[in-house]
């Protein structure tokens, strides 16, 4: 070996550790960008461990939608989670967060309807917002799902799970749930 210079030996570690920051990042890329290189875990021959699409295929589609949910499928989920929330007029509605804000564009369709709680809204006031934009422009257009469009979209295979985030917040949430699809399971949890 040789010995680096010492006015080298700075540039040297930084040049180093960007090297390593982007081939972690370029791998990382590489396994989301594949999906059809995800299997479920009858195809690797462990019945003991299930491959659970979280929020549908939330790293490839915007969460809580249609579009992640037939990616999940796309990928073999044994298993689609999603959370549901009640609207102001009792309809179950597939949303993580109890506020709308970070999925949708609700600050521009209703600027004068703050805190923009999703139990504030209709489903008809829901079905207005776009949920896929803030993810990637690909997905402009997307719009939150009801349970039941959620139940529907689902195939044979993969089961789903619902639960509601907050069930104090929307009660009778999880007795809805299990009455949309006998397939279905539900959880008050979290």
């Amino acid at each position: 070996m040789f010995d680096t210079p010492r006015a080298l030996q700075a540039p040297l570690r930084l040049l180093t550790a960007l090297l390593a920051a982007f081939l972690t990042t370029g791998i990382l890329i590489g396994l989301v960008a594949q999906p059809s290189q995800a299997a479920s875990a009858e195809d690797a021959g462990n019945s003991d461990v299930a491959v659970v699409a979280h929020r549908g295929s939330s790293g490839v589609a915007p969460e809580n939608t249609l579009a992640a949910i037939r990616q999940a499928h796309r990928q073999h989920a044994d298993v689609v989670e999603n959370d549901i929330q009640r609207t102001s007029d009792g309809e179950l509605v597939i949303m993580h967060d109890t506020n709308l804000v970070r999925t949708t564009d609700v600050e521009k369709v209703f600027p004068e309807r703050a805190p923009w709680n999703v139990r504030d809204f209709t489903l008809v006031e829901i079905k207005r917002l776009d949920v896929g934009s803030w993810f990637d422009p690909a997905f402009a257009g997307e719009r939150v799902p009801t349970l039941r469009e959620w139940v529907n979209a689902e195939d044979p295979r993969p089961a789903c799970s619902s639960r509601s985030r907050h069930p104090s917040s929307t009660p009778a949430s999880r007795s809805s749930s299990t009455r949309s699809s006998g397939r279905c399971r539900s959880s008050g949890l979290r």
